[in-house]
């Protein structure tokens, strides 16, 4: 980027976009695709993401000799987008085991996969498969089985991880009496202890019939300081916590606060002093939720109750997934839209954000522009650093076949610092920063929406923001102050799409002389400058996004 005098920038580009603008509409950026499709369906069904590295898993990859098995793609994200990096599957022999059938998790350099038992069937004691990060690989550390089997009892029915313990469920643990099967569950806890993972712990819900189908760890998610897991069948949540000497218990029991019998804990998900319940119906005349709970003063209480912004005039399977991460939610709602009134739609996935005062508000619906009826996007949902993966475990590829699909939707970066000024289109211009958010990569792109078809104008940069002020020959505002920057990009003077958009890669590192690098720690406004004719020849602004580099 270069300097430019304040002067200068009003005197040579004379000449010259409330509803919902574009902005809360995003479609997928990257599409990650199935790389067995011939083979392998349901790809997607399960999703999980870490900085670099995104999985997508598939529990049914059938051939010769080797029913249900299922396998995990293992994806890298670098500079040049998105690369098949590793493919996970079970050992010859592993036939009848679906590898991540119910749950995979991830966190840090470990990644735990279910290959769940079901009674009566081939594999009745159950796997949970714990790889970790060496070199650049994901390698197979330990595969765990049901301690001291004698019957089978559902081990590996979910699977979650912290930063230190992986948990492992059986659901159908419990003692039957008479002819009546209390299903009380049994949570297994690993540890890594000198290179090896070891069962640290071994936790049953108390022996009374208040827990009589507890199903620990149906549904669970792990944070640092809390496991939580949902009962569908018994509309409940169970919270356990760790105690001064790491000794997990069960610490809350809270029914549903839903109007009705709906799957609550369908999906759930934990982050720090936060949990949320994914309240999945799928009937054809009722809509999902999500409730949100908080860790206030060392008790969970209720927070917040979600729902889909837009209800379609059908059951939308909205809290069907989740995924949090700090004051981000993802919702997975496979059966949202509407296709002319079908009854059955592609699917969406809404993003949330908490505010300051703890308020949860809708900012962004992830679609599919050329889904089809029975596609299913938000079966699964994962939130990286900066973008959302999303299965789609339906997803037609081509439209005639059901191989399952998964996407990555990049997420703005920073934060709107000023609004713009409606234009000849009816809306203001936005503007979104995409990418790594990494000073030392050229993985990061400015996009101007909402932009009169086929305008010219340019992307401006600064270190200081500035309060809006007006500016001659302009019906929008200028929110940048001090050293004002364009860009050395040939590109960046260029004209709009016919959809309103423009777009360009920012060189962070600057190679060019007399350029302006941005450092690590550095944090920026850009705004888009374009002209208009509303009615007559004009300029304006986007609105400003300030974005903090790293």
């Amino acid at each position: 980027m270069k300097p430019i005098l304040r002067s200068i920038l009003l005197l040579c580009f004379l000449g010259v976009m409330s509803g919902v603008g574009r902005a809360q509409v995003r479609t997928d950026d990257y599409y990650l695709a199935n790389p067995d499709p011939r083979r392998c369906s349901f790809y997607g069904i399960n999703t999980a993401c870490t900085g670099p590295w995104l999985m997508a898993g598939t529990y049914t990859c059938n051939g010769t000799g080797q029913a249900g098995r299922g396998q995990m793609t293992v994806f890298r994200r670098s500079e040049q987008g998105y690369s098949n990096h590793q493919i996970l599957s079970l050992s010859p022999g592993a036939n009848f085991y679906s590898l991540g059938e119910t749950g995979i998790d991830l966190a840090g350099d470990i990644l735990i996969a279910s290959c769940p038992s079901w009674p009566d069937e081939y594999n009745p004691e159950g796997l949970a498969l714990v790889y970790e990060l060496s070199n650049g690989s994901w390698d197979l550390r330990a595969s765990l089985q049901q301690p001291n089997f004698s019957q089978p009892e559902g081990f590996g029915r979910d699977v979650a991880v912290n930063s230190d313990t992986v948990f492992v469920s059986a659901i159908s643990a419990g003692p039957v009496i008479g002819s009546y099967h209390t299903y009380r569950g049994t949570i297994y806890m690993y540890q890594k202890t000198a290179g090896a993972w070891t069962l640290s712990q071994e936790w049953s819900p108390p022996a009374n019939s208040t827990f009589d189908r507890a199903f620990a760890g149906q549904d669970m998610a792990a944070g640092d300081q809390a496991l939580a897991w949902g009962n569908h069948q018994a509309n409940t949540l169970y919270i356990m916590e760790p105690d001064g000497n790491g000794v997990w218990d069960l610490s809350q029991v809270m029914p549903s606060f839903s109007p009705r019998n709906d799957s609550y804990g369908w999906a759930i998900d934990v982050d720090d002093d936060t949990i949320a319940v994914g309240v999945e119906d799928a009937s054809i005349s009722a809509y999902g939720m999500v409730h949100i709970v908080r860790r206030v003063a060392g008790m969970w209480v209720p927070e917040a109750t979600l729902q889909a912004p837009d209800p379609a005039g059908h059951g939308d399977s909205f809290g069907f997934s989740v995924d949090l991460k700090g004051d981000v939610l993802a919702v997975g709602a496979p059966a949202a839209g509407d296709l002319g009134g079908s009854g059955r739609s592609p699917g969406a996935v809404y993003i949330f954000e908490r505010d300051s005062l703890n308020a949860w508000n809708f900012k962004y619906k992830l679609i599919r522009p050329d889904g089809v009826m029975w596609d299913e996007l938000g079966t699964s949902v994962s939130i990286g650093d900066d973008y959302i993966l999303v299965g789609d475990r339906a997803g037609r590829v081509p439209p005639a076949f059901v191989y399952g699909s998964a996407f990555v939707y990049e997420l703005p970066l920073g934060y709107e610092s000023c609004a713009g000024t409606v234009n000849s289109t009816g809306v203001a211009a936005g503007l979104e920063v995409v990418g790594t958010g990494v000073a030392d990569t050229n993985w990061v792109t400015l996009r101007a929406l909402d932009v009169p078809a086929s305008s010219v104008g340019m992307f401006l940069g600064s270190q200081t923001p500035l309060q809006p002020i007006s500016l001659p020959n302009s019906q929008g505002d200028l929110c940048l102050g001090g050293s004002i920057y364009r860009f050395n990009d040939l590109s960046q003077l260029g004209f709009a799409s016919a959809s309103g958009v423009h777009e360009m890669r920012l060189e962070t590192p600057a190679p060019i002389a007399g350029a302006a690098p941005i450092l690590a720690g550095e944090s920026w406004s850009f705004q888009f400058w374009y002209r208009d004719r509303n009615p007559g020849s004009t300029t304006n602004f986007s609105s400003s996004r300030r974005v903090q580099f790293r």
